[in-house]
C-alpha cells in the first residue's frame, strides 16, 4: 500500500494546484502486491502442465499401433488448451510487472483462453461420464446436445469473464452470471445422470473392470467436489471473521473480497480453483491412460448395441 503525501509551509493559503505524474514500483515491479503471487503460482502451473503434456503424446505416440481411443486425443487437447491457459496468464502478469501497464490485448486473450479450457474440460468430463470410449463407442444422439452445450456455456462464460475483466459494471456481471449458473446446473444434472445410467449399465453386464475404473473417477470428483464445499465454507467464515472494522477492501478475479492487510492471500482464492482443475484432469489422465491394455475397455461385445448398451471386450 503506498501513501503520496505533500506538504507546504506558507500560511494563509486555502488552494494549491499541483500538476505532474508519479510512478509507483516495488521493489520486485509494478505489479500490485496482491497479484503478486501469481507470477510464480502461474509459472509452476506452466511446468506441471507442459510435464504433463509431453508425457500424455509421448504415450498416445507410442500406443498409436495398438489402437488408441480417440477419447485420448480428447484429453491430450484439453491438456493442450490448459497448458496455453497458464502460458497466457504467466506473460499477462509478468508483463504488467515489467511494465506496469495492464495489456487489455493479452489480458482479452488470457480470458478467452480460460473459457475455452473450461468449455473444453466441462464437455471432457461428460462425456467421460455418459461412457465415451469405454463403454459407448460413440455419444450418438448426444453429440448434437454435447455441442450445442459447449458452445452455449463458452459463448456466455466468454462474455461474463471478458465484461469482468475489462469493465467495472457489478450490475452487468450479475444479469450475465445468471445463465452461466443455470448452464453450470445442467452440467452437473448431466454428468451425475449419465454416471449413474453407466454405473446401472456395467453392474447389470458384470463388467468388473470398468466399474472399478469408474469407481475410481466417481471417488475423486467425490472428493473434488467435498473439498470445493470445504473451500467456499471456509472463504465465507474468513471473510466474515475479518469483515469488521475494515473500509478498505481488495477484490480477486472471482468476486472474494478481503480487508486490505491481508492482501497477500488474495491470491490463494483464485488460485484454489485452478489446482481443482489439473487435479481431475490429471485424474482421467491417470485412469485413462493408453496402454496396450486399455485398447480392451474399448472392444465391442458381440451382441448387438442399443444407444446405452455397454461395450465390453470381445
Amino acid at each position: 500500500m503506498h501513501y503520496l503525501m505533500f506538504s507546504h509551509c506558507e500560511s494563509g493559503i486555502d488552494v494549491i494546484f499541483i500538476n505532474g505524474e508519479n510512478g509507483w514500483r516495488n521493489a520486485y515491479g509494478y505489479l500490485p502486491g496482491e497479484l503478486y503471487y501469481n507470477i510464480p503460482f502461474f509459472l509452476a502451473m506452466s511446468v506441471l502442465y507442459a510435464v504433463v503434456v509431453l508425457v500424455w503424446w509421448g504415450l498416445v505416440l507410442y500406443f498409436r499401433s495398438d489402437g488408441v481411443l480417440s477419447v485420448h486425443d480428447h484429453i491430450g487437447l484439453v491438456a493442450l488448451l490448459a497448458l496455453c491457459e497458464v502460458v497466457l496468464w504467466f506473460l499477462y502478469y509478468q508483463a504488467y510487472n515489467n511494465t506496469g501497464l495492464r495489456d487489455t490485448g493479452l489480458l482479452t486473450t488470457a480470458v478467452i483462453s480460460s473459457c475455452i479450457k473450461r468449455t473444453s474440460t466441462r464437455i471432457l468430463i461428460l462425456v467421460v461420464c455418459m461412457g465415451y470410449g469405454v463403454v459407448r463407442p460413440t455419444l450418438g444422439d448426444s453429440t448434437m446436445k454435447v455441442m450445442v452445450f459447449g458452445g452455449l456455456y463458452c459463448v456466455f462464460t466468454t462474455v461474463l469473464d471478458v465484461v469482468k475483466a475489462l469493465s467495472h459494471e457489478d450490475d452487468i456481471s450479475r444479469v450475465l452470471s445468471i445463465p452461466v449458473m443455470v448452464l453450470d446446473s445442467i452440467f452437473y444434472c448431466w454428468a451425475f445422470v449419465s454416471l449413474r445410467g453407466v454405473f446401472a449399465q456395467l453392474a447389470e453386464h458384470k463388467e468388473t473392470m470398468k466399474l472399478n475404473l469408474y469407481r475410481k473417477f466417481l471417488a475423486v470428483v467425490a472428493v473434488c467436489l467435498l473439498l470445493s464445499l470445504a473451500w467456499v465454507l471456509f472463504q465465507m467464515y474468513f471473510l466474515w471473521s475479518h469483515s469488521e472494522g475494515e473500509h478498505y477492501r481488495i477484490e480477486s478475479n472471482e468476486g472474494a473480497q478481503l480487508p486490505l492487510e491481508l492482501w497477500q492471500y488474495l491470491w490463494v482464492f483464485d488460485a484454489y480453483w485452478d489446482v481443482q482443475s489439473f487435479v481431475i484432469l490429471l485424474t482421467i489422465m491417470v485412469l485413462w491412460k493408453p496402454s496396450s491394455f486399455f485398447i480392451f475397455y474399448g472392444a465391442v461385445n458381440v451382441h448387438e448395441m442399443g444407444p446405452y448398451d455397454v461395450i465390453g471386450p470381445a
